[in-house]
């Protein structure tokens, strides 16, 4: 008779390229693709680290840094809590995303690029360049409550 795999076996086999939710009624199992962490931070203080200063930052003639934080329902890039989390760029600019979670994991993707998984007490980069004008959707991948549908943005690139 084979015993059943007790689901933290199989979590603790397949680190970094599993989301797992769960909740009194729903349990969601998600593979997505696990970038190399660009550190650890402690969620519980991110107001004492780089992610007290998020927002869009030029750091060349077409180069940037967005950092931003995801939690309870919201990309937070510093905008206040009811604006939208939507940025607008030239084309050919690059733009180095940097993200954690303050609760739960959460991921995103925009336009084609593979998902992002944005994990509490780790830090998450993805380099983008953007060579076509248009508007590029930012989705929340990972089911992370009631109102995730809601965790949306937007990057507009223009010509």
């Amino acid at each position: 008779m084979r015993r059943p795999i007790a689901l933290w076996k199989i979590a603790a086999a397949i680190v970094g390229g599993l989301s797992l939710t769960v909740s009194a009624a729903f349990l969601a199992i998600q593979f997505v693709q696990a970038p190399i962490a660009a550190g650890t931070i402690d969620p519980l203080r991110l107001n004492k680290t780089e992610f007290r200063d998020r927002g869009l930052f030029k750091t060349g003639d077409t180069t940037y840094i967005l950092r931003f934080i995801a939690k309870e329902w919201v990309f937070d890039a510093g905008q206040q809590r009811n604006l939208p989390f939507a940025f607008t760029l030239p084309a050919g600019s690059t733009v180095t995303l940097i993200a954690t979670s303050m609760d739960v994991m959460h991921s995103f993707k925009i336009g084609t690029e593979p998902v992002i998984p944005v994990i509490a007490g780790k830090i998450s980069t993805h380099t983008i360049t953007f060579t076509t004008p248009g508007t590029y959707a930012l989705a929340c991948t990972s089911y992370c409550g009631p109102n995730h549908p809601q965790m949306t943005g937007t990057i507009t690139i223009t010509p």
